[in-house]
Order: C-alpha cells, then sequence, then structure tokens
C-alpha cells in the first residue's frame, strides 16, 4: 500500500483520493445502480475534499472509514433524488462499441441475495468486506477478530457454497 502524505494539502488528498477510488467505486456499485457509481465518489470526495484540513494527520485507516461512509450517504441521497422517477431508456449499451453488457435479472439478484443470506454471518461479513468494500485479508482479520488465513478460508468457504447452491 503506497504511502500517504496526510498534509492539510492538496497533495495530500490528491493522493489518498487516487489509491481510495477503485474500492470507493466498487462500494457505490454495490450500494447502487452502476451508471451512478461514479457520480456518488465524486460526490463523496468533494466533501471529503472539504473536511480535508481537519482529516488530515488521522490514521489511513480513518481516513478510508470516513471515504466509505460518504460514499454510502451519496448513494442514499442519489436513491431518494433518483429513486421515484421512471428510467425510459438505457442508451448506454448502443454507445459502447463490443459486446453489451447484460445486467443480471432480477431473479438472479434476488437468488444471490437469498444466497448470501443463508451463509453464516462470519462468511457474509468476510465477503462482504473482501469482495465489496476491497479490504486486504489483514484489515479483514483484524475487523473480524481473526487469523488472516481464517479470512482466507471462510472466504473460499463462502464463495464455494455460493457456487454450489447457485449451480442448483
Amino acid at each position: 500500500m503506497p504511502v500517504i502524505d496526510s498534509s492539510p494539502g492538496p497533495v495530500g488528498f490528491a493522493a489518498f483520493a487516487a489509491e481510495a477510488r477503485p474500492a470507493l467505486v466498487r462500494l457505490a456499485q454495490a450500494n447502487g445502480r452502476d451508471d451512478d457509481a461514479e457520480d456518488a465518489v465524486q460526490a463523496a470526495l468533494a466533501g471529503v475534499m472539504r473536511a480535508w484540513p481537519r482529516l488530515a494527520g488521522q490514521p489511513l485507516s480513518h481516513l478510508h472509514a470516513y471515504a466509505r461512509r460518504a460514499v454510502t450517504n451519496a448513494c442514499r441521497t442519489q436513491w431518494r433524488r433518483y429513486g421515484s422517477r421512471v428510467v425510459l431508456g438505457d442508451i448506454s449499451d448502443t454507445l459502447v462499441e463490443g459486446p453489451a453488457y447484460e445486467a443480471p435479472s432480477y431473479e438472479d439478484r434476488a437468488a444471490l441475495r437469498e444466497a448470501v443470506a443463508r451463509l453464516p454471518l462470519r462468511q457474509r461479513t468476510i465477503l462482504w468486506l473482501r469482495y465489496v468494500v476491497g479490504l486486504p485479508d489483514a484489515e479483514i482479520a483484524e475487523r473480524v477478530v481473526c487469523a488472516q488465513p481464517t479470512v482466507r478460508t471462510a472466504s473460499a468457504r463462502g464463495l464455494r457454497a455460493l457456487r454450489a447452491e447457485l449451480a442448483t
């Protein structure tokens, strides 16, 4: 992990934003629509930038937690703002060359949600922290209070259980 200059100036924020952005986009995609994820991350990073003078100097894990919370709040704002609007069509598939992206059907997403809900709490938590939030094994182990090999084992078993259940 790169060292982030947490000075109060714009250089420290720019380095933090560049390093944190991929994980924040994944989190926003998990919390809302894929095409709104970038907007939510931009709004969240704008808020983090405004708060940067008082956040600078905090441990990196605190900065990431603050940014994740800001993205979650930005997604909630989008849900409220756009949730009641009807989308008549999506032209993004016609603008992108190459194979069209097919979003999973409602039934597929519902089946995945139900399968994940049947996993034990620890496996669910580890899968969420690893694949949605994008945390490394060491930080997951610290949050779940277990050893790193336990994180890897629980992740592998959880994925195996999901694959087996969704294959039927």
